[in-house]
């Protein structure tokens, strides 16, 4: 028996423009389900109640014990994970922004990413700068070369252009801006895309669940939770749980993988005063449950190796 628990992280599985823009190696529902079953070979794949009730009730967890999860509520977790682990007996725990059940919009982040997999790099930075340059004096924005300078480095899975582009678009501008840049670049690069094909509905979320997969919260708007203040990160979290509700009917206890996998002690407080049970970082670590459960590092699955079965 153990405390430790490998937290596996999905998010797109099937090859796309989206997919290949990223190096993203496609998984295609044969090579899903031989890494599922490799899984079954090599781990204990638990459930999301068996971790609950081990956070809960103090419990040791089986030896090698696994969790699969899958973030952002996209329509292939239903067309080809959602079978496999069915047929399989497998569980998933698919955490939704619950802003894409209200509204049926494009969240920013998917469409940051496809306005990325559709442009060049360089041309998109030039057309940012015009933006930028035209709001300036409204907004009084910093210079150019100042954001450039401040935030063009590489990051996990970027160049040093494309994780400037997502710093300065997701987290360091203002609120107002960034919709402004991201909708006129969206408009342009990606007007055509179909949100019907890329989002899973609600009845298919509601047929998951009710042949044993768990539902979790994800945020309202799949904003980076620790730049919001208290009173919006409030906010975001009973959005989000009022809808996560009308799925999980008798729900008492959820929990969390954080946007981003960003979270601050503001965001802790709030989820734990809510009866959160546990939230998922995308710290890529092994999750040891005798550690802070509300920030249980989880690893992407392309940390994986090529030939690991």
């Amino acid at each position: 028996m153990s405390s430790k628990i490998l937290i596996v992280m999905y998010h797109f599985l099937e090859e796309s423009a989206y997919t290949k823009f990223l190096g993203i190696n496609d998984l295609s529902m044969d090579a899903f389900k031989k890494q599922v079953k490799y899984f079954k070979k090599q781990y204990t794949i638990i459930t999301m109640e068996d971790l609950i009730d081990a956070l809960q009730l103090n419990k040791d967890l089986p030896k090698k014990a696994m969790l699969l999860t899958f973030d952002d509520e996209l329509n292939e977790h239903f067309r080809i994970a959602f079978p496999i682990l069915k047929d399989l007996n497998v569980q998933g725990s698919f955490f939704l922004p619950m802003s894409i059940l209200k509204n049926r919009q494009l969240l920013n982040i998917h469409k940051l990413q496809s306005i990325l997999a559709h442009s060049d790099i360089q041309q998109l930075i030039s057309q940012i700068y015009k933006i930028l340059d035209e709001l300036r004096p409204a907004y009084k924005l910093k210079e150019n070369k100042e954001y450039y300078n401040e935030l063009a480095f590489p990051g996990r899975f970027d160049i040093a252009d494309v994780n400037f582009i997502k710093l300065l678009l997701q987290r360091i501008l203002p609120k107002e801006v960034k919709k402004i840049i991201i909708n006129r670049l969206f408009d342009q690069y990606c007007k055509d895309i179909n949100i019907n094909n890329f989002y899973l509905n609600f009845d298919q979320i509601k047929y998951m669940k009710d042949h044993g997969m768990y539902i979790g919260n994800h945020g309202f708007n799949h904003n980076w939770l620790d730049i919001l203040n208290k009173n919006e990160q409030e906010i975001d979290m009973d959005l989000s749980l009022r809808y996560l509700r009308s799925i999980n009917k008798n729900m008492t206890d959820w929990v969390i993988a954080y946007p981003f996998g960003a979270y601050n002690n503001s965001l802790i407080n709030i989820i734990k005063q809510r009866g959160c049970v546990a939230g998922f970082t995308t710290s890529p670590n092994v999750a040891d449950i005798k550690d802070n459960k509300f920030v249980l590092p989880r690893i992407d699955i392309h940390y994986f190796k090529k030939n690991m079965y």
